[in-house]
């Protein structure tokens, strides 16, 4: 073998070694991060919200966060009916357009209207 393919195979073992301590290394990490101080924080926070929740200022917190989905919801539903921006668009473009045929309506009753007084003098 050449000089450099040598190098480059030792050098690939050293990362393969590296990466195999590395991998025992956060076996044996992952299951400590419960006995440090913050891990034991955690756990004391988390008993005391599961504690809270099955109270009585838990319990009625929980009936009102209910209360307020179930309000979100029955928005939500009457909200799917209501016109969007588009929809609104369109329908003045359609008034705009009935009133310019009112006007030329208009406009046409009132030629033929003075039309009609002027014969009937």
């Amino acid at each position: 073998m050449s000089q450099a393919l040598q190098i480059l195979t030792a050098f690939a073992a050293l990362a393969a070694v590296i990466s195999a301590l590395c991998a025992v290394y956060v076996a044996l990490r992952t299951g400590k991060w419960r006995e440090t101080d913050d891990g034991k924080a955690l756990y004391d926070r988390l008993g005391k919200a599961e504690r809270w929740q099955d109270s009585e200022p838990g319990k009625q917190m929980v009936k009102r966060v209910d209360h307020a989905h179930e309000r979100i919801q029955a928005l939500e539903i009457r909200m799917e009916d209501l016109p969007t921006r588009e929809d609104i668009a369109r329908l003045e473009g359609e008034v705009a357009k009935v009133a310019a045929i009112g006007a030329r309506t208009e406009n046409a009753v009132e030629r033929i209207e003075g039309y009609m007084m002027e014969r009937s003098k």
